[in-house]
């Protein structure tokens, strides 16, 4: 074979090999990147398209996060985000060191909770002078801690020349169930006391006399239990007494114990007007 043939031999194999290369490229490449590169375009487009208005979308947001962050920061109360049956004894006694002596005591009764807060229920119940009571329920409500008092009831009772205010209420201590809260710079001693007149204060005192035997006040009392022909009952001290019909207390007897009604009642004299006490027992 000539030298001329060769060459032309090698030419036409070269050539046909670039065609071919440059055919897989135009028929087969070309076309599957193109169509890929239309299905990228397609899928940036819709993501384009799903922006619309995220602009005004995310001022809206904005304002609304602004707004939340102004009024988290006026609030005057502290949400903590862990709480025990010690630390609200511990705060109320706190209480007490700003506004005096107070007779309390503290029962736990459940833990609740919800998504992002929950709170402890109490029983609270205790005696004191009408001013300290009135003192101890601001504190409660006014207080740095988020605290709440749902239930209360309290009355006023003569003791010799005095008069008391026995209590019992439900208290609320709430916890928040967030990482991180803003902590409002306040303490027990920036509450404002207010001043609020006596109503268990009566005009005219009777002057009853005083219980210098130490016999059971039943309007400072709670009824514990009921028993046959025995009812016993707890004075404002936790004094545990087991009385019976006719026994005497304080200004009067036990006239009934009524253990179907769950109730007992005392006759009083409280100076010359006659009353009859019920009692009854609290299964709340």
């Amino acid at each position: 074979m000539s030298y001329q043939k060769r060459n032309l031999i090698t030419l036409a194999s070269v050539l046909l090999f670039l065609a071919l290369i440059f055919g897989y490229f135009i028929l087969v490449s070309y076309p599957e990147e193109n169509r890929k590169a239309q299905d990228r375009l397609g899928r940036v487009s819709q993501r384009i398209g799903s922006l619309s208005g995220i602009e005004s979308d995310y001022h809206a947001f904005d304002a609304l996060l602004q707004d939340q962050k102004k009024r988290l920061s006026q609030l005057d109360r502290i949400l903590v985000n862990q709480i025990s049956s010690a630390s609200t004894y511990k705060y109320l006694n706190d209480i007490l060191n700003r506004i005096g002596f107070l007779e309390f005591n503290l029962q736990f009764v459940k833990e609740h909770n919800n998504d992002t807060y929950g709170y402890h229920q109490y029983r609270l119940k205790g005696e004191g002078s009408y001013k300290r009571v009135f003192d101890f329920i601001t504190m409660i409500e006014r207080g740095p801690l988020l605290n709440k008092i749902t239930r209360l009831n309290m009355r006023g009772v003569e003791s010799g020349s005095n008069v008391v205010v026995p209590f019992e209420m439900e208290l609320r201590a709430y916890f928040g169930k967030f990482d991180e809260l803003p902590l409002p710079d306040r303490s027990l001693a920036d509450v404002q006391m207010v001043q609020a007149s006596d109503p268990f204060n009566p005009i005219i005192k009777r002057r009853l006399p005083r219980n210098s035997t130490g016999l059971l006040e039943v309007e400072r009392a709670s009824l514990m239990a009921i028993v046959p022909g025995k009812a016993l009952i707890a004075d404002y001290k936790g004094k545990i007494y087991e009385l019976s019909k006719g026994s005497q207390v304080y200004l009067g007897y036990l006239t009934t114990i009524n253990q179907a009604a769950n109730e007992v009642v005392f006759t009083l004299n409280k100076g010359g007007a006659v009353t009859n006490y019920v009692m009854k027992l609290n299964f709340d």
